[in-house]
C-alpha cells in the first residue's frame, strides 16, 4: 500500500471480500444487511455497512465506510458506493457502478456503465490523469465492478459454494484480483468455522512503486454457519504497512 491512508483504505478493505469466478451463482438469499467493524493495528478504526437487495432478475447493493475513533481523528477518510444490475444464471451482471471516496485534501467520484457485463464508459470527477501506467476500460471485458464481486461473495451460501474462487475486478482506474484457495474447517464440523486463505493481487493501473513486492498480499477469510446451513463472512484479516487490518462482523 502507499505510504499514506487514503479514502481507498476502507474501500480496499471492503473490496477484499470480492470473489466471483469459479462456479458463478445467483444469490441464495433475498438480501443482505451487515455492519463490520474495521481495526487497524489492533485499534478500532471505523465501520463498514453493507446492504443489498436481490429481486426477480435485478439487484441493488451499496456500502458506506468511514474511519472513526483515533484513526478517524488523524485520517478522516471514507467511501460511499453502489451498484445496480441484473441477475441471471451466471450470477450478478452489473449495469452501473458509482463511488464517492474522500480523504484529506482530495475527493474522487467515479461512475462506470456496463453493457453485457463489460464496462463501456467511465466518468471520473476530477478526471483521472493519464499516466504511463494508466489502463483503459476498453481493455477490461467481462470484469466485475468491486461491489458486484463483493456481494456475490458475501451473499450467504452453502459450504461447497465458498472458497476456491478467483475474481478480476476493475474500479474505473485499476484492476486487481482476489485469489481464494480451498476451505479449511476449523473447530470441527459442528459449529465450526471455515477459513479460506487468499491473496490480493494488483494487476494493472497501479504506479510502479505499488507493484513488485507490494503487488501480492496474503489474506484470510473466515466463514460461519448462520444457523440455516448457509455460511457468511464473519472476519477478514490481512497485513498492511500500518499493521494487521481486520474486518469483524458486528453481531
Amino acid at each position: 500500500m502507499a505510504r499514506r491512508v487514503p479514502g481507498g483504505v476502507l474501500l480496499a478493505a471492503a473490496m477484499l471480500f470480492g470473489a466471483t469466478g469459479g462456479e458463478a451463482r445467483p444469490p441464495a438469499v433475498a438480501g443482505i444487511e451487515a455492519t463490520y467493524d474495521f481495526y487497524l493495528g489492533g485499534i478500532w478504526a471505523g465501520k463498514l455497512t453493507l446492504e443489498a437487495e436481490f429481486g426477480a432478475g435485478t439487484y441493488h447493493a451499496g456500502i458506506t465506510a468511514r474511519t472513526a475513533g483515533i484513526v478517524g481523528f488523524f485520517f478522516k477518510t471514507g467511501v460511499e458506493a453502489e451498484t445496480v444490475g441484473r441477475i441471471d444464471a451466471a450470477g450478478l451482471s452489473p449495469e452501473r457502478f458509482s463511488a464517492d471516496a474522500y480523504e484529506p485534501g482530495h475527493r474522487q467520484k467515479v461512475e462506470i456503465s456496463y453493457q453485457g457485463g463489460s464496462p463501456v464508459a467511465v466518468v471520473a470527477e476530477p478526471a483521472y490523469r493519464a499516466r504511463p501506467w494508466s489502463i483503459s476500460f476498453a481493455g477490461q471485458p467481462g470484469i466485475a465492478d468491486p461491489l458486484s464481486a463483493a456481494f456475490e461473495a458475501l451473499a450467504p451460501a452453502g459450504p461447497d459454494a465458498i472458497c476456491n474462487q478467483t475474481a478480476d475486478i476493475f474500479d474505473g482506474e485499476r484492476r486487481w484480483a482476489i485469489e481464494i484457495g480451498p476451505p479449511h474447517l476449523e473447530g470441527g464440523r459442528e459449529g465450526g468455522r471455515i477459513r479460506c486463505d487468499a491473496n490480493y493481487v494488483r494487476i494493472a493501473g497501479f504506479k510502479p512503486t505499488l507493484m513488485g513486492k507490494w503487488a501480492r498480499r496474503p489474506l484470510a477469510l473466515f466463514f460461519e454457519d448462520r444457523g440455516d446451513g448457509l455460511f457468511h463472512v464473519v472476519r477478514v484479516a490481512g497485513q498492511t504497512w500500518l499493521g494487521l487490518a481486520v474486518l469483524l462482523l458486528r453481531e
